[in-house]
């Protein structure tokens, strides 16, 4: 009875540690499953650049270059990791005072990246005035973006009257949306990418069934 009590105890240990590796941090749900937002417009504060804008959304990252990727993927993990977003940006924790929001309220509803193309000085250039559409927008609080491997406040963010998201950007990169998760109706408890997800699972079935088929000997060689 002991060795089938060891057994017990074992699996309810794993898939508490899979339950725990399930559960992907502060995003409202998989950034993965999410489309790339639409540039309704933007334009340099220089009139003499002619670079174009493109998204590319969490879920096509492979299409990005393997530093472009790498950051992305950097973003993802620090969001995943963090105790709550406010770890990640001072600024951040400072806005949800202002807001009246509680920090731990606070989770990304999108993660994206925005590349930049056909202006090889942009150097001389400067910010960019960037107007998007997203579903990802319900409660919004604050646009995050990473420059240098360090979370930055986009202090000028905004949802105008029309419900789109505009604000200004000198460096382009990931950008990860900020909102109130109590007032973003897309809250789901399936977070996380999908590929650890199905890992996960697929572990913890493994795990059953090795845990059936001891107490299934078990039983037999009491008989």
């Amino acid at each position: 009875m002991k060795k089938l009590s060891v057994v017990v105890m074992a699996v309810v240990m794993v898939l508490a540690l899979c339950l725990n590796v399930g559960a992907a941090g502060w995003f409202v749900k998989s950034p993965s499953g999410n489309d790339a937002p639409i540039i309704i417009e933007f334009e340099n504060e220089d009139p003499n650049c002619t670079a174009s804008l493109t998204i590319i959304p969490y879920k096509d990252r492979v299409t990005l270059t393997d530093e472009e990727r790498e950051e992305l993927e950097d973003a993802y993990d620090d969001i995943v990791n963090a105790d709550d977003l406010g770890e990640l940006c001072d600024a951040l924790e400072k806005l949800a005072d202002i807001a009246g929001v509680s920090i731990i309220d606070l989770a990304v509803s999108d993660l994206f990246y925005i590349d930049m193309d056909n202006c090889d000085v942009h150097y001389e250039h400067g910010k960019f005035k960037i107007k998007l559409d997203a579903d990802t927008l319900k409660g919004f609080v604050g646009l995050m973006q990473m420059i240098d491997g360090e979370w930055v406040l986009v202090e000028d963010a905004e949802i105008d009257e029309n419900g789109y998201l505009v604000f200004s950007a000198k460096e382009l990169g990931s950008f990860a949306v900020v909102v109130d998760k109590t007032k973003n109706d897309t809250t789901s408890p399936q977070t996380g990418d999908p590929t650890m997800e199905i890992a996960v699972y697929s572990s913890t079935a493994v795990v059953m069934l090795a845990a059936f088929a001891a107490v299934v000997a078990y039983k037999k060689k009491r008989v």
